[in-house]
């Protein structure tokens, strides 16, 4: 991600709809798999500015991971020192080391995103839990990818397939911001049937209104009821819960 955006994303991850939303949907999701364990060892991979640290630390010791110091700045400012300066593709841990590796929105930033999963079957425990998120549908591809510095966007198929060729099984796998997308679709292919490429790219997080912000993050974080039982057919983002064989 470029550094400039790194302060946008610390003065809104703690409130804007996309992101409550987003943190509601994949805790419930470990809630159901960790079983109200608060003993284990978790690894957040691609920490950003350390939101998540603060939700996975009802689980255990959580430590961060980012290569970047403007985001290991911010994690600090949060009050998470336990965050390591390294990259995802060779983690400084010994083998065995986690419980729990998150990886939200981190696959897609980089070269080689098999050797993260490597790197991430490595360091987890046998039997434990790898959490990641990714964005979907390469069709969805807009100035937000651009100025995030995403390599891809995946299918679901791409990414069971990934995870399974790095030595896990998945235990859970499924799209999610699933009525948003399509109003996402619209504004993002009509943007490119339009103007083409002739349009600066932008963050898609801007500052809400409060009252839309709330209404939003209702609709957004509910799909997790739905989650419960069923997987959603498609959506903006993927989910995947895998456990290491």
């Amino acid at each position: 991600m470029k550094e400039e955006y790194y302060e946008e994303y610390f003065n809104l991850e703690e409130r804007h709809w996309v992101f409550v939303a987003r943190r509601k949907i994949a805790m419930d999701i470990l809630d159901r798999y960790l079983q109200n364990r608060d003993n284990l060892d978790i690894l957040d991979v691609g920490t950003g500015t350390g939101v998540m640290l603060n939700a996975l630390r009802k689980y255990g010791s959580v430590t961060g991971v980012d290569n970047s110091d403007i985001a290991i700045k911010f994690c600090q400012e949060r009050g998470y020192y336990n965050v390591v300066n390294s990259c995802a593709e060779s983690l400084p841990f010994e083998n065995n080391s986690f419980d729990l590796v998150c990886a939200m929105d981190l696959l897609e930033h980089l070269e080689d995103h098999r050797r993260a999963l490597k790197e991430f079957h490595r360091v987890l425990r046998p039997g434990r839990f790898l959490f990641i998120t990714v964005p979907a549908y390469m069709f969805l591809w807009g100035g937000h990818d651009e100025i995030n510095m995403h390599k891809r966007r995946y299918t679901l198929a791409e990414i069971s397939l990934l995870v399974k060729e790095s030595g896990f099984s998945v235990e859970r796998i499924s799209y999610f911001n699933f009525f948003f997308f399509p109003v996402v679709a619209l504004v993002r292919v009509g943007r490119k049937v339009l103007f083409g490429k002739n349009i600066k790219p932008k963050s898609d997080f801007g500052k809400p209104d409060p009252l839309l912000n709330g209404m939003f993050e209702k609709i957004f974080s509910s799909e997790r009821f739905l989650l419960r039982y069923i997987d959603l057919p498609f959506g903006v983002s993927i989910l995947c819960l895998a456990r290491r064989i």
